[in-house]
């Protein structure tokens, strides 16, 4: 089956002088490269990362709602990803398979919908709550709520 992966497939190499700077490939001696294991307080900084990227979340939506691709919303993006890049490879692995299972159940039932939505929050029920808390902080104050109605009536006014 063919796919834009086709793109980065693996080209011929052309002989030059540079190629004696090469770096030697891991699997040449036999051994599988080392991988290091995550300790306890990477993954214990998981929760407030996570809080904390669910917060720059929350905020970059109502930025996005002001004025989408605005460069606050931007910025907000931008703090997003990188707290993105700090989480833990164990939580970009279990975020990864709640998303692989949410995509199972898209077009089914509400039923199997709901079982799935509890089959994801299985995998990794710490990280979902602590997300979870962390866009209710930055979206659910009353002068927020006021202000999204405010500017959606103004808006609808204006039209």
């Amino acid at each position: 089956m063919s796919g834009p992966w086709e793109q980065f497939a693996k080209q011929p190499e052309v002989s030059g002088p540079w190629n004696q700077f090469k770096a030697p490939s891991p699997s040449k001696d036999g051994r599988p490269p080392v991988v290091e294991e995550e300790s306890i307080f990477r993954q214990v900084a998981d929760v407030p990362v996570g809080m904390a990227r669910s917060f720059v979340g929350g905020l970059e939506n109502v930025a996005n709602t002001y004025r989408p691709d605005s460069d606050a919303a931007k910025s907000l993006r931008g703090a997003k990803e990188y707290l993105g890049a700090l989480m833990s490879a164990t939580a970009k692995k279990d975020e990864k398979e709640q998303a692989r299972i949410l995509k199972e159940v898209e077009d089914k039932g509400a039923m199997d919908q709901v079982q799935g939505a509890l089959k994801a929050l299985a995998v990794a029920p710490v990280d979902t709550i602590s997300s979870a808390v962390g866009s209710l902080g930055s979206t659910s104050n009353r002068r927020t709520n006021w202000i999204f109605a405010w500017r959606s009536s103004w808006c609808a006014y204006r039209i």
